[in-house]
């Protein structure tokens, strides 16, 4: 029996149109050329505190599909109400992956790894992710790599710089380098965020404010381990 993924799961059960170049939502516009499944009524993704809208399903397979989504992640309306349900473990060695800029939609690992990363750019707020909005949900994500910024070395993350929404039941391997705000899951976690069930096997090295899970902590922290 085919493996129903989570994101399509949560839209639940509405019949689902395969759109294999472009999807168009009337809010949203192009959401990137990219298979996904849309669905024709908007459900809820409940998980503990947080509720998302899901209006889309955009499925990413390899590395190319992959860099085409950090590079639309420019603007937060881009991934808002939409499910990135990641199929495949990706390798971003030599890829030039620059950190996903901002992120407001659910992005759903299913387990899987994304390794290679390698984050040593300027800019404050440096991980995988740069910005996770309220109301953004990353979950069943396995990292590795490393995160050097340049320039500021201001809130840095193996999964995320700076986390307002949740990052949930994910894991980091690697090493995260900084100034200040520096932390294996998060650099900072803001009032309202929650890191829940995560797991960093990572190195922390910085000068002021660093943690195992997160660097500074004004949300929730729960059930987190670090190795």
């Amino acid at each position: 029996m085919r493996r129903m993924h989570r994101c399509r799961k949560r839209i639940g059960r509405t019949a689902a149109v395969l759109l294999a170049a472009t999807v168009w939502l009337p809010s949203l516009g192009n959401v990137g050329a990219m298979t996904a499944y849309a669905g024709a009524a908007t459900k809820k993704v409940s998980a503990s505190s947080v509720k998302q809208t899901v209006k889309a399903t955009v499925e990413i397979k390899n590395q190319e599909e992959f860099l085409a989504f950090a590079k639309d992640c420019r603007k937060s309306v881009f991934s808002h109400e939409i499910c990135f349900d990641l199929q495949e473990d990706i390798d971003l060695s030599g890829s030039g992956f620059e950190p996903i800029p901002v992120f407001s939609g659910v992005f759903e690992g299913n387990g899987h790894k994304i390794t290679g990363v390698q984050v040593n750019g300027p800019g404050s707020k440096s991980g995988l992710f740069r910005y996770i909005e309220e109301g953004g949900v990353i979950q069943n994500l396995n990292v590795e790599g490393n995160v050097t910024p340049g320039g500021r070395q201001e809130k840095a993350g193996g999964i995320a710089g700076l986390n307002e929404g949740t990052i949930r039941n994910s894991t980091f391997r690697g090493t995260v380098t900084g100034d200040s705000y520096i932390g294996g899951i998060a650099g900072s976690n803001e009032e309202g965020g929650v890191i829940d069930g995560c797991t960093s096997y990572g190195t922390v090295t910085g000068y002021e404010k660093g943690g195992g899970i997160a660097g500074d902590n004004k949300g929730v922290l729960r059930s987190c381990v670090n190795e």
